[in-house]
C-alpha cells in the first residue's frame, strides 16, 4: 500500500471518527397573505382568524421540535 494513500485513510478515519456531532434547530416563518391583504376571512377572520394562527403557529411548533429530535 502507497504511504501517501495510507496517511490519507488514517487523516480521514481520524477526522471523521473525531468530529462531533452538529446540533440545528429547525423553525418555520408563516406569513398569513389573509391578514397581510386584509381579507376579512381565513386566517383575517375577526372572529376565528386569531385561533387559526395560533394553532398553525403552534403546530409548526410541534413539528418543529419532532423532527429536531
Amino acid at each position: 500500500m502507497n504511504v501517501s494513500v495510507l496517511r490519507l485513510f488514517l487523516f480521514s478515519f481520524l477526522f471523521f471518527t473525531s468530529s462531533s456531532a452538529v446540533n440545528a434547530q429547525l423553525g418555520f416563518n408563516f406569513t398569513f397573505d389573509d391578514v397581510e391583504n386584509s381579507t376579512g376571512f381565513g386566517f383575517d377572520d375577526p372572529v376565528e382568524g386569531q385561533t387559526r394562527r395560533d394553532t398553525l403557529t403552534a403546530v409548526g411548533n410541534y413539528i418543529g421540535t419532532v423532527i429536531d429530535d
